[in-house]
């Protein structure tokens, strides 16, 4: 996962550089509301990540220009280790979505944004709701969960309206616009506030070499599978493993990341040395 997270940036950097609220066509997607995290938690723990389609103006911005906004989300909310464990619930307002904001995608970008985003980017999306998704973009819908695996593609659910999401998704956590109580341009203002405390270590990753991270994830595996092997061997004299320093393993500047790097398939514990490893 982390090999291919290094090869995704490296393929695509203008999804990735100088990712910033200082890009002011990001920083606009996120102001309206495009995509924003909620500042509670769901009843599981996870945070959730809302957007409003429809805020995307077709007229002012690109594919890219999304995908940046994205991916600003994504890499700040992957500094909370809470996050890296228990994944991520989406909540997308399709309200008003209409063919104009689906023409800033051609097939290829779509192919390649949703590949990237499962099998690229170290991150759990565990649940995703779409609420009020008109009728005749229901197509473009089916088209875009063709290309994304069966286990994630079991993990969308629709509903009719807000209503009926609150089943699922507490109803008090959500923007006031859509039944909770802290009004959404007031959430918007609390993530800004949060990505801005995360932009020197987003800058760091500009750093991100693949041929490194292929090492440094070579290591940790390696390291990995010792560590297990040497804890069964012993495990009627200590159950506990071996603290070490922190030359024991070199990391990278994203730590898988600094503690825990979590995907559908791989959990590896990182607190400066490996503690476990589930394959």
């Amino acid at each position: 996962m982390m090999d291919n997270y290094a090869k995704m940036r490296m393929q695509h950097p203008s999804w990735f550089h100088n990712l910033n609220m200082r890009d002011s066509k990001v920083a606009e997607l996120i102001k309206l509301g495009y995509i924003f995290a909620l500042p509670m938690r769901d009843a599981k723990g996870r945070r959730v990540v809302f957007s409003r389609a429809a805020a995307m103006d077709a007229s002012k911005f690109t594919a890219i220009d999304v995908m940046r906004a994205h991916f600003l989300t994504f890499e700040t909310m992957l500094e909370d280790e809470e996050v890296q464990i228990n994944g991520l619930t989406y909540v997308f307002d399709e309200r008003d979505v209409n063919w104009s904001h689906i023409s800033v995608w051609t097939p290829s970008q779509v192919t390649k944004a949703f590949s990237n985003c499962e099998r690229a980017l170290p991150l759990r999306h565990s649940e995703i709701h779409l609420v009020q998704l008109p009728w005749t973009m229901s197509l473009v819908f089916q088209f875009a969960k063709s290309l994304l695996s069966q286990k994630l593609r079991e993990r969308f659910l629709t509903h009719p309206d807000f209503e009926h999401l609150w089943k699922q998704v507490p109803q008090h956590i959500l923007p006031q616009e859509c039944g909770g109580t802290i009004p959404m341009d007031v959430m918007i203002e609390k993530w800004i506030k949060e990505i801005d405390s995360k932009r020197s270590i987003l800058a760091s990753l500009e750093t991100i070499r693949h041929d490194h991270y292929a090492t440094i994830t070579s290591n940790i595996l390696g390291a990995s599978t010792s560590s297990l092997e040497s804890s069964s061997s012993n495990e009627s004299e200590d159950s506990g493993c071996q603290e070490g320093t922190d030359d024991d393993i070199p990391l990278p500047t994203r730590t898988v990341t600094k503690h825990r790097r979590a995907s559908d398939d791989e959990m590896i514990d990182v607190v400066v040395t490996i503690e476990k490893i589930k394959l």
